[in-house]
């Protein structure tokens, strides 16, 4: 049962779920829960993994405590589906002393702290929680700086290929398509010579403007080199790549129509698709894929200047 408390204006409460087989755990979190509702965190307790597991997905939770020891078989693959899960949530690990072994395998895997259950006091318990969050939100913060490209406050090539690979492993769970684009500025040296860096950059900045303007704010867009960028559409098929290509082209169409340079903004792009119900592929794969059709199509366009 969540046990709602008040909230001041000025502080959030931490959503935190609770997984534990152990009841008496159980009831004395719940009784430090009752006994100190200034601390601003709202815990769900539940004795049952799998809806435990269902909860962290279905939930947007700030933070799983799991109690590892109330667990008797399978304890690391169990931790191992947690982390899988939850890896935007940060997680705590209860564990006896007997089984600190564990505990320090969880914290190796991507927990982020353990506490001994023997030892537990509710100020520990609270400081633990604020702490984990407050420490989960920097490397957060840390991490999207680390994944952002600069230039175009898109993803850079590390952070679109970390979203890319949780994209695949969610599109095999959901049996759903995604469909990944290529996309190269061209002529990025005629226009580095002929009028500056500085134009260079302005063009590199519009082309992600046009990628922005084309697909849904879920796609994930990303500058993976320096005049390449791709865009991973979620939940899309093989059907659907000629109405983005279609899509692609108006923009960038309407783009150019405002005569903003002496030059136009051109676009060599190119598809792969998966669909996880036909046959299984890396997402390496599918992206060779898509670099092979956007030089395809860049060769084409070059020969018709012949």
């Amino acid at each position: 049962m969540l046990l709602s408390r008040k909230r001041k204006i000025d502080h959030q409460a931490i959503k935190t779920v609770v997984i534990s087989r152990d009841e008496r755990l159980l009831q004395w979190m719940r009784k430090i829960a009752a006994e100190h509702d200034q601390v601003f965190i709202d815990f769900e307790y539940i004795s049952n993994f799998d809806f435990g597991l269902e909860l962290i997905t279905t939930k947007k939770m700030d933070l799983v405590l799991f109690d590892l020891s109330s667990f008797e078989a399978n304890k690391m693959d169990l931790m191992m589906k947690i982390l899988d899960q939850a890896e935007n949530v940060p997680v705590i690990v209860l564990a006896q002393i007997n089984d600190e072994a564990c505990a320090l395998e969880a914290i190796e895997k991507g927990a982020q702290d353990y506490l001994t259950k023997e030892l537990l006091d509710p100020n520990q318990v609270f400081r633990a929680i604020r702490c984990a969050v407050l420490r989960h939100d920097m490397i957060r913060e840390l991490r999207v700086l680390s994944m952002t490209d600069e230039l175009t406050g898109v993803q850079n090539r590390r952070g679109f290929h970390h979203l890319a690979e949780q994209q695949m492993k969610l599109a095999i769970r959901a049996k759903r398509g995604l469909v990944l684009i290529f996309a190269d500025v061209d002529r990025m040296k005629w226009i580095n010579d002929a009028y500056g860096h500085q134009a260079g950059d302005m063009a590199l900045a519009e082309a992600t403007e046009v990628l922005r303007k084309t697909f849904r704010g879920s796609d994930i867009i990303g500058r993976i080199g320096g005049d390449e960028f791709a865009v991973l559409a979620i939940e899309a098929h093989k059907e659907n790549v000629p109405i983005l290509m279609s899509r692609l082209k108006y923009t960038l169409e309407e783009h150019n129509r405002q005569k903003k340079h002496n030059y136009e903004l051109s676009l060599s792009i190119g598809a792969a698709w998966y669909d996880p119900t036909v046959s299984h592929v890396s997402f390496e794969d599918m992206m060779a894929r898509a670099d092979e059709a956007m030089y395809a199509h860049k060769l084409a366009k070059m020969q018709s200047y012949i």
